[in-house]
């Protein structure tokens, strides 16, 4: 093993910007691979690159307007075995109020 590939925990977390505790418990999350060196973990230097090379934060949502509206299915379109979708109690009332006037 090259020591020269290889970042101390502290080492690695002066180069992340972050706590050793924190370089810690991506360790323990399995989301950094790390190697008992001594009484030392050490990080590989291309494994803390592809850490850094992942977008922070979480997933974005997709906006409402971009999911595509659902179809009602008409009777005879049914097979056996498909699901009927029954809309919201809220939503019955307000196609029942609508249907009346």
């Amino acid at each position: 093993m090259k020591t020269e590939n290889y970042l101390t925990t502290p080492q690695a977390a002066a180069r992340l910007g972050v706590s050793v505790r924190r370089i810690q418990a991506l360790i323990k999350a399995g989301q950094l691979p790390a190697r008992q060196h001594g009484k030392d973990l050490v990080i590989n230097q291309a494994d803390l690159a592809r850490l850094t090379e992942s977008k922070p934060g979480k997933p974005v949502k997709v906006a409402a307007a971009q999911v595509p509206a659902e179809t009602p299915i008409i009777r005879a379109e049914m097979k056996a075995g498909d699901v009927i979708k029954t809309p919201p109690a809220a939503e019955q009332k307000r196609r029942a109020r609508k249907a009346g006037k």
